[in-house]
């Protein structure tokens, strides 16, 4: 994508001052980028009742859904809820609709904040994109104590263990070492917290 002209402008001045251009944000801060915005149909649900979620893909030239992607990682669409405390997490993969409205059943447990994540490529686009939006679960909020950092997680048979270090400003990377323990109980989802998803940057 070629930038606008202020946004060149204001790169080639910070050039000239002797000052780094301003990074690109992260995947999942914007609900809207390169041409795109996501329409979050359904911007609250109630804690502990199953809700269905409806969202659609805006190509803000024309104001109409996309209804084509390509696919990436086996699916045309992949949408993340996590809460603002990350002690609740979901990878969901939604239908589309021919009219371009994409839905997902979700539970969420616990009332308070999250954040929506949208990981997708357009069709005919060159890239992908990953656009967020807030949901609210509406219910008794009960702040939950975050668990203490470490580079060692085990959830439904399996242990994740991460490697490497990140300094803000700087590229950096990480991996990931997933082992595999044991059978994982009849019944139990096997994505949840300790599964990695990384919108892309």
């Amino acid at each position: 994508m070629v930038p606008d002209a202020p946004a060149a402008r204001h790169a080639d001045h910070a050039a000239h001052d002797g000052r780094a251009p301003a990074a690109a944000a992260p995947g999942g801060l914007q609900i809207a980028e390169g041409g795109y915005s996501l329409d979050l149909k359904t911007p609250a649900v109630t804690a502990g009742t199953p809700a269905e979620l409806r969202f659609a893909v805006v190509y803000d030239r024309t104001g109409r859904p996309v209804t084509a992607y390509r696919p990436e990682h086996g699916k045309e669409f992949h949408f993340i809820v996590a809460s603002r405390d990350l002690t609740v997490f979901r990878h969901l993969h939604p239908r589309r609709a021919a009219d371009g409205t994409w839905s997902t059943p979700v539970d969420l447990p616990a009332a308070g904040g999250y954040r929506v994540f949208a990981d997708f490529a357009p069709g005919g686009a060159k890239g992908g994109l990953t656009l967020g939006a807030d949901l609210a679960a509406a219910g008794t909020y009960r702040p939950a104590r975050a668990p203490r950092p470490a580079a060692t997680a085990e959830v439904d048979g399996y242990r994740v263990t991460l490697d490497g270090a990140l300094r803000p400003g700087e590229p950096g990377a990480l991996r990931l070492r997933v082992t595999k323990l044991r059978s994982p109980p009849v019944g139990r989802p096997r994505a949840g917290p300790g599964v990695c998803a990384c919108p892309r940057s």
